[in-house]
């Protein structure tokens, strides 16, 4: 565990080193696991905002921190982490927001069936986007 903050360190000073791109404003990470902590911290309705690698450690397991990290650019974008118990037919999905100043709003649909599923959803947005919940 030592070892993991230089490592990450070393990974967003690549990052940062990258030539400049345009990123797309919202990309969903699947496949990538969560600390069991992560569901008493969060919701569909409340999640939480990542802005730094140190940040992101508290929330995901060291295989997929580092997949994550190589994946964002912390200076310019951020990580939304949604993560819930509720019915296996819950959805959340974001839609580009139409309305000023636009920006992407994201709808939570809450399921009928009555079985608990643990449920998580990893998006990355550009710092840049205004974003809500519905």
């Amino acid at each position: 565990m030592a070892l993991l903050l230089p490592l990450l360190l070393f990974v967003l000073m690549l990052n940062t080193q990258l030539p400049a791109r345009d990123f797309p404003p919202i990309t969903r990470i699947d496949a990538i696991a969560v600390q069991s902590q992560v569901f008493e911290a969060t919701s569909p309705r409340r999640p939480v905002l990542i802005r730094s690698a140190q940040e992101a450690a508290d929330y995901f397991p060291v295989s997929d921190l580092a997949r994550l990290c190589s994946e964002v650019d912390f200076s310019r974008q951020v990580v939304l982490l949604f993560a819930w118990r509720g019915s296996g037919q819950d959805r959340l999905e974001p839609v580009e927001d139409d309305s000023p100043p636009g920006g992407l709003v994201f709808v939570f649909s809450p399921g009928r069936t009555r079985d608990l599923v643990a449920h998580h959803q990893v998006f990355v947005l550009r710092s840049d986007v205004a974003w809500s919940i519905r």
